[in-house]
Protein backbone atom coordinates (compact mmCIF):
# COMPACT_ATOMS: atom_id res chain seq x y z
CA UNK A 1 0.00 0.00 0.00
CA UNK A 2 2.87 2.13 0.56
CA UNK A 3 5.34 2.01 -2.21
CA UNK A 4 2.94 1.48 -4.79
CA UNK A 5 1.37 5.31 -3.64
CA UNK A 6 5.09 6.47 -3.49
CA UNK A 7 5.82 5.56 -6.93
CA UNK A 8 2.75 6.34 -8.53
CA UNK A 9 2.97 9.65 -6.98
CA UNK A 10 6.58 9.87 -8.18
CA UNK A 11 5.58 9.02 -11.61
CA UNK A 12 2.52 11.67 -11.66
CA UNK A 13 3.69 14.37 -9.78
CA UNK A 14 0.61 14.70 -7.41
CA UNK A 15 -0.76 13.19 -4.10
CA UNK A 16 -3.00 9.78 -4.81
CA UNK A 17 -5.57 9.74 -2.42
CA UNK A 18 -7.71 7.03 -3.81
CA UNK A 19 -7.73 3.60 -3.27
CA UNK A 20 -9.19 0.81 -4.55
CA UNK A 21 -9.52 -2.46 -2.82
CA UNK A 22 -7.50 -5.60 -4.62
CA UNK A 23 -10.53 -7.93 -6.41
CA UNK A 24 -13.15 -4.98 -4.74
CA UNK A 25 -13.08 -7.20 -1.48
CA UNK A 26 -12.65 -4.71 2.01
CA UNK A 27 -13.01 -5.14 5.43
CA UNK A 28 -13.49 -2.41 8.57
CA UNK A 29 -9.99 -3.49 9.88
CA UNK A 30 -8.19 -2.27 6.72
CA UNK A 31 -10.02 1.26 6.73
CA UNK A 32 -7.30 2.06 9.60
CA UNK A 33 -4.31 1.46 7.06
CA UNK A 34 -5.72 3.22 4.15
CA UNK A 35 -6.95 6.15 6.07
CA UNK A 36 -3.06 6.24 8.05
CA UNK A 37 -1.53 6.16 4.54
CA UNK A 38 -3.64 9.69 3.27
CA UNK A 39 -6.13 8.04 1.26
CA UNK A 40 -8.95 9.96 1.29
CA UNK A 41 -11.75 7.45 0.03
CA UNK A 42 -11.59 3.88 -1.62
CA UNK A 43 -13.76 1.83 -3.76
CA UNK A 44 -15.32 -1.90 -3.54
CA UNK A 45 -16.96 -4.05 -5.99
CA UNK A 46 -20.06 -5.85 -5.29
CA UNK A 47 -20.11 -5.55 -1.40
CA UNK A 48 -22.96 -3.34 0.11
CA UNK A 49 -20.94 0.20 1.75
CA UNK A 50 -20.45 0.11 5.32
CA UNK A 51 -22.63 3.40 6.89
CA UNK A 52 -19.78 4.26 9.33
CA UNK A 53 -17.15 4.07 6.70
CA UNK A 54 -18.99 5.67 3.63
CA UNK A 55 -15.78 7.32 1.76
CA UNK A 56 -13.78 3.91 2.27
CA UNK A 57 -16.20 1.50 0.95
CA UNK A 58 -17.45 3.38 -2.65
CA UNK A 59 -18.88 0.95 -4.46
CA UNK A 60 -17.85 0.56 -8.49
CA UNK A 61 -18.24 -1.82 -11.26
CA UNK A 62 -15.99 -2.63 -14.39
CA UNK A 63 -17.69 -1.35 -18.17
CA UNK A 64 -16.29 -2.60 -20.80
CA UNK A 65 -15.27 -0.47 -23.44
CA UNK A 66 -17.90 -2.10 -26.07
CA UNK A 67 -21.03 -1.53 -24.12
CA UNK A 68 -23.96 0.50 -25.44
CA UNK A 69 -25.13 3.59 -23.57
CA UNK A 70 -28.85 1.59 -22.50
CA UNK A 71 -26.09 -1.71 -21.63
CA UNK A 72 -24.15 0.65 -19.28
CA UNK A 73 -27.42 2.47 -17.82
CA UNK A 74 -28.55 -1.05 -16.89
CA UNK A 75 -25.91 -2.31 -15.72
CA UNK A 76 -25.45 0.62 -13.25
CA UNK A 77 -29.13 0.22 -12.12
CA UNK A 78 -28.65 -3.48 -11.26
CA UNK A 79 -25.03 -3.19 -9.47
CA UNK A 80 -25.83 0.33 -7.99
CA UNK A 81 -29.74 -0.61 -6.59
CA UNK A 82 -28.72 -2.10 -3.41
CA UNK A 83 -25.48 0.06 -2.72
CA UNK A 84 -26.73 1.89 0.07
Amino acid sequence: MVKPKARLEAIIGKPVTDFAYPFGLWNKEAIPEIKNNGYKMAFILSAKRDSTAPLYTIRRMIVSGNWSTDRMMKAMETTFKNAK
